[in-house]
């Protein structure tokens, strides 16, 4: 009895969440009567604390310490696409609401002229409100980073959703694994373009972004590795319009484009100027990301396929290893990488249509 008193004394919540192969806010939530988390798996983790000894410490429980605060601000300008995240988010934060976790969550868009305005007044909000940490995605101006910096000096935690950046410090990051997506495009162009000429066209993101530059990098290495011909790397600055300008001047200029790689969601006014132009068919089409916008197009085979980026779980997975590190101190590898899934017409129900949410943690 007394090495089983020192085994209970010895073990955390982190540490058992850590041995069974779950989260400590997993944990959480097998103890907490009114928390969401599926039976069968609230029956293991209590019968796996049992065998070891552990008893929540109620003195320590989140439950009897004071709201957390978390910011969170997502500023972008495919709404399409920061949904999703937002999506993610929201569910979280529901799941959260029982650990007495409070997120006020914002968005800002980018098209906005005075967008920079806005995103500092929010960021001095969080910090008047007394947050402890702050999610963000899309923030990449210099007055705007320079903020989010001396918010991180003064100890606010910051998490990013999307990727990276050199702009300001973080304590982690989420995104799809970029070298991935660039060779499902660039092996998938490979295999449906029928001649061995293979000259393809790539539209990026904005290109400001260190994912974007990450992505185009990794497409022109796997475009080597297949045989394409990169013909030329068209900056859509993920603005709707740009990409619709570009587009046009790209076809007159070009007329013998066997493929096209669609490195963001800012995919659909591209695909407007195919179909207006009687391109579709004739020029393979891989795009990025799923939103219900982008079907028609793969219903009509104008795209045979889109790399999905799962911002869903991005987000989601987000909040919670931030809720997890500062509640916790659970530690959280500096990048959070989410595997991408190529979707066709085959398979888009089965991953994105009513059946979506059914990952969910």
């Amino acid at each position: 009895m007394k090495g089983f008193f020192r085994m209970a004394e010895r073990i955390t919540i982190y540490s058992l969440a850590n041995e069974i192969g779950v989260t400590a806010t997993m944990v959480s939530r097998a103890f907490t009567p009114n928390a969401k988390i599926n039976p069968e798996k609230r029956k293991m983790i209590l019968r796996e604390a049992e065998l070891r000894g552990f008893v929540p410490n109620k003195n320590a429980s989140r439950l009897s310490m004071k709201t957390m605060k978390i910011g969170v601000l997502i500023c972008g300008r495919i709404p399409e696409f920061y949904n999703e995240y937002l999506n993610g988010i929201r569910d979280e934060a529901d799941e959260l609401l029982a650990f007495k976790v409070d997120c006020d969550i914002r968005t800002v868009d980018d098209n906005k002229e005075d967008s920079d305005k806005e995103l500092l007044e929010i960021l001095k909000e969080f910090e008047d409100n007394g947050v402890e940490g702050i999610i963000v995605s899309g923030l990449y101006r210099k007055e705007v980073c320079t903020r989010l910096s001396e918010l991180f000096q003064k100890g606010i935690k910051i998490a990013n959703v999307g990727g990276e950046s050199d702009d300001y410090p973080m304590n982690f990051s989420s995104q799809c694994t970029v070298s991935a997506s660039a060779n499902i495009a660039a092996e998938m162009l490979s295999l449906i373009i029928n001649n061995s000429r293979k000259r393809v066209l790539i539209f990026t993101g904005d290109l400001r972004t260190i994912l974007h530059i990450k992505l185009r990098d990794s497409f022109r290495e796997a475009a080597k590795k297949y045989g394409l011909e990169i013909v030329e790397e068209i900056d859509t600055i993920d603005i709707a319009e740009q990409a619709e300008k570009m587009a046009k001047k790209a076809f007159s200029k070009y007329n013998d484009i066997d493929g096209i790689y669609i490195s963001s969601a800012n995919s659909i006014k591209i695909l407007e100027t195919v179909k207006k132009l009687r391109l579709g068919g004739k020029i393979k089409i891989i795009t990025s990301d799923v939103f219900d916008e982008l079907k028609p197009y793969l219903d009509e085979e104008i795209v045979t396929a889109t790399i999905y980026q799962d911002p869903y779980h991005q987000a989601k997975r987000n909040l919670e290893k931030l809720y997890n590190y500062i509640a916790y101190g659970e530690q959280v590898s500096k990048i959070i990488f989410t595997d991408p899934v190529l979707v066709m017409r085959s398979n888009w129900n089965l991953l994105y249509g009513s059946n979506r949410t059914v990952n969910k943690l």
